[in-house]
């Protein structure tokens, strides 16, 4: 159901060669960005299509084994807060957009082989939340 050894690529810095970065335009990058992701997500989920139902339906699987994670129900709480929402599975929705996918499948891989998330990954995911809702 929820894949912990993949590992994310749409973010990464070397998904284009230094020769293409003067070829490609910043929408075409976006673009390939974007590709990336939903793909990204494909394989987290194990899943073939990039059905919005499937996905939810993920999530909500995700949420019941993530759900005694402290650290990580603060972070669902505070983003869906900033959505005037109290529901910490749309929080946990929320990690999984663009921004933060690849800052927190770490966490949750980490939650989910080892029963906590190390400091590191925490502290990168908690300050890019931060930092987008300055």
């Amino acid at each position: 159901m929820y894949n912990t050894k993949y590992i994310c690529h749409y973010h990464s810095s070397d998904i284009f060669f230094e020769t293409e970065t003067d070829l490609i335009t910043e929408d075409e990058k976006d673009f390939i960005k974007n590709a990336l992701y939903r793909n990204d997500m494909l394989y987290i989920f194990d899943i073939d299509d990039f059905e919005e139902e499937e996905i939810n339906s993920c999530i909500k699987e995700l949420h019941d084994k993530i759900q005694y994670c402290n650290e990580l129900m603060e972070l669902m709480t505070f983003l869906a807060s900033k959505y005037g929402s109290i529901d910490k599975e749309f929080g946990l929705m929320l990690l999984f957009t663009y921004d933060y996918l690849y800052l927190s499948h770490p966490c949750i891989c980490d939650f989910l082989e080892n029963g906590f998330i190390s400091k590191e990954n925490l502290h990168l995911l908690n300050t890019a939340i931060s930092l987008k809702n300055l």
